[in-house]
């Protein structure tokens, strides 16, 4: 009986996954056209700017960051969110692998890459769902197109 719990859990997780690949997709349909050290961006009056940096790409597979921004009162850019995610566009799934704002890091992987926190993975994952879903609310669409802040 445990096992069919898990396998439930492993199937809603992939879905989740799934669904969070198309919802960047539609914020960012450019994405898979992007180099590694480029970024795109959107501004939405009355919304944080939205960004995403790639970091790393392999074939059909990709490292980005995306991330809010904020002006804080001495000048400085904070992101907030900021999120590393994980994208396969090879078998169509994004997922979370840190998370930051102004208080906190969380990683999903441990330093040693050898254990990977299921807990947070799963929290990351529904946390990067409501906030795809909001940035697509709010008509964030991410372009390459310069913005002015």
């Amino acid at each position: 009986m445990n096992t069919d719990r898990t396998k439930n859990t492993k199937k809603t997780t992939q879905t989740l996954i799934q669904r969070n690949y198309q919802r960047l997709l539609r914020l960012s349909p450019d994405l898979w056209q992007l180099d590694v050290g480029e970024t795109l961006k959107s501004h939405v009056d009355g919304h944080m700017s939205l960004n995403v940096d790639v970091l790393s790409k392999k074939s059909q597979r990709l490292i980005i960051a995306l991330s809010h921004y904020y002006q804080h009162p001495c000048g400085d850019m904070i992101p907030d969110p900021d999120m590393q995610l994980y994208v396969d566009g090879q078998v169509g799934f994004v997922e979370a692998l840190t998370y930051q704002d102004s208080l906190i890091y969380n990683t999903v992987v441990s330093a040693d890459k050898k254990r990977r926190d299921q807990t947070l993975r799963r929290s990351l994952n529904n946390f990067l769902s409501q906030w795809l879903k909001n940035c697509l609310a709010q008509g964030h669409q991410l372009t390459q197109a310069p913005m002015n802040t």
